[in-house]
């Protein structure tokens, strides 16, 4: 088999796209997977934007950077195809995290 570099990278590219939709797909099927997605994007300041003071210009960086790791999976989540797979975490989360919302306020309430 004789091909060229252009067709061996491509190849090649294929073969990682191939890998990448595999692994995000595994991810996406399970409960945790999802869960794991869904707090990656909130650490990744995706879901809600970084409380950060413009005077500390470091850690706005920082938070930059990370926001631009979740745009970049959040790319790859719509590249990939697994829109259903993410809507359902998202689903999951909100409902999730109104719970823990819901406890909290009937925590407070009892304390008046």
């Amino acid at each position: 088999m004789n091909i060229s570099k252009e067709q061996a990278q491509n190849i090649a590219e294929e073969k990682v796209r191939q890998k990448d939709v595999a692994a995000l797909r595994y991810l996406m099927a399970d409960a945790s997977g999802r869960w794991f997605f869904m707090r990656l994007l909130e650490q990744c300041h995706v879901l809600s934007p970084a409380v950060c003071s413009e005077e500390n210009i470091n850690r706005l960086l920082i938070a930059e950077g990370e926001r631009r790791v979740g745009l970049v999976i959040l790319h790859n989540v719509e590249m990939m195809n697994v829109l259903d797979e993410k809507q359902q975490a998202e689903r999951e989360y909100s409902a999730f995290m109104r719970q823990m919302k819901e406890l909290i306020e009937s925590a407070e309430q009892k304390e008046v």
